[in-house]
């Protein structure tokens, strides 16, 4: 009778998993940031939506109820600063242009801070709107 021994000893099946464990720290760490960066980005749009948002409720005012708008506001986990940049216009030389009067320039810049990292981010955004 021949004596074969089959299958793998403790060192074989131990060295195996060593092996498997290290090949698959990179993969665990690169999927770790692919979801950090995911959210990174989630709040990037979310900033943009709420800066877009905000040019738009405020292009529908006039001039009037812009000056008596509070400077900042808030909407976890974001901050906002509003800035009113109000410019006379003076009236075209040729009469094929328009004529708007006043324009202002809005600008709203939304500051938040990165969950996991903490790092400071900040969106600005812009628009001039004639006096209606």
């Amino acid at each position: 009778l021949r004596n074969k021994k089959r299958g793998f000893t403790l060192i074989e099946g131990l060295v195996a998993a060593i092996i498997l464990v290290l090949a698959l720290i990179p993969v665990v760490d690169v999927m770790r940031k692919s979801f950090e960066e995911q959210k990174a980005t989630i709040n990037t749009l979310l900033a943009v939506n709420l800066a877009i948002g905000e040019l738009n409720r405020l292009k529908n005012m006039s001039f009037e109820s812009m000056k008596s708008e509070p400077d900042t506001f808030e909407s976890d986990p974001f901050s906002a600063t509003l800035n009113f940049d109000f410019h006379p216009q003076t009236p075209p030389l040729s009469s094929e242009k328009k004529w708007y009067g006043e324009v202002v320039e809005i600008t709203v810049k939304i500051e938040w801070a990165e969950e996991r990292s903490g790092r400071a981010r900040s969106l600005k955004m812009s628009t001039l709107v004639a006096n209606k």
